[in-house]
């Protein structure tokens, strides 16, 4: 037994005469048609961890780190919802941490990671899933002490930022055993891990026998890592470029766009803006339709009840957009 141890989318907007000035930024390439770009914040690769200290393993059969037995396979499964909510996006993962309690008194021999993903949320059997990448070959395993240690893939993982993760670990055959090695587990929900053990033969290509109720391992991912955009705080327009108008519908006011295209922007992250002035004919309420976005294409929308100027500060977010909203 394991154990314990002690964006919102733009709404309709009140718009007051005489004109207010919308803001859009996109993070690499100058705005053409629509609203496409790559996603502004999204940053280079960190540590992504995954749970907390909830428990140790022991000497329980799923562990993925143990010299208890001399060869096992373990299965568990990483929910996307886990790897965003901190702070985890879409692309490379590079490696994987377990959080070790303890040290083994050996080398795990023939140590093997495979990833992929996957629609499940739970294992609901004994069959292993497959179709998996192979993330890191066959090596000796021995980590250099407690704490997050580092295993650098041989073939990095890419993940596509909305499915669930199965890691699939394995090991054997060790020439010798002990009482010995083990990590910290997270709180779960659900049957997430499953494995199957043997003192004597290789269990790499092998069924489950057992499973794991409410534990997963704690992990850490180096990955991308998701951090805050323009809408996070107020920000400052550089200069405005060149003007021009287009009249969107009669009656309904008028559009002045600047296009401005710098090479690093002043609004927190380098990016890209367009510039919309509206004049409103009446007072009243004013729908604003955003359209063009496709997933991982944000939009950034500020307002400001005056007309653009250079240097301009005082934006108000309204909403930052990934697919099309009004």
């Amino acid at each position: 037994m394991i154990r314990s141890i002690t964006q919102p989318f733009l709404r309709n907007t009140n718009v007051k005469a005489p004109e207010v000035t919308w803001r859009h930024l996109v993070s690499i390439g100058c705005l053409i048609a629509g609203f496409v770009g790559t996603p502004n914040n999204v940053a280079a690769q960190g540590y992504v961890t995954i749970g907390s200290q909830s428990a140790t393993y022991g000497t329980n059969l799923n562990s993925p780190y143990s010299f208890f037995y001399e060869s096992r396979r373990t299965q568990f499964i990483i929910r996307a919802t886990e790897i965003t909510a901190a702070g985890g996006g879409a692309g490379n993962i590079e490696r994987l941490a377990f959080d070790i309690a303890a040290v083994a008194g050996g080398a795990l021999t023939n140590y093997t990671i495979k990833i992929g993903h996957t629609a499940n949320a739970t294992l609901t059997n004994n069959t292993p899933l497959s179709g998996l990448t192979t993330v890191r070959s066959a090596f000796s395993y021995t980590p250099a002490g407690t704490g997050f240690q580092d295993i650098n893939f041989t073939t990095p993982f890419n993940w596509n930022g909305t499915s669930n993760l199965v890691v699939d670990v394995c090991w054997g055959v060790n020439p010798t055993w002990s009482s010995s090695g083990d990590l910290w587990a997270t709180g779960v929900t659900g049957t997430r891990q499953r494995s199957v053990s043997s003192e004597t033969a290789n269990m790499c290509g092998s069924s489950f026998a057992n499973s794991l109720g409410g534990y997963v391992p704690r992990v850490r991912f180096f990955m991308p890592v998701v951090v805050s955009g323009p809408c996070a705080a107020a920000v400052t327009v550089p200069s405005c470029g060149t003007s021009v108008t287009t009249t969107m519908t009669t009656g309904a006011g008028q559009w002045s766009g600047f296009f401005n295209c710098p090479a690093g922007g002043t609004f927190g992250l380098s990016g890209k803006e367009y510039v919309y002035q509206y004049t409103p004919p009446s007072d009243g309420i004013y729908v604003v339709t955003v359209t063009g976005n496709t997933v991982n294409n944000y939009s950034d929308l500020f307002i400001k009840s005056s007309p653009c100027a250079p240097g301009a500060g005082g934006w108000t977010c309204l909403a930052e957009i990934e697919a099309g909203a009004t």
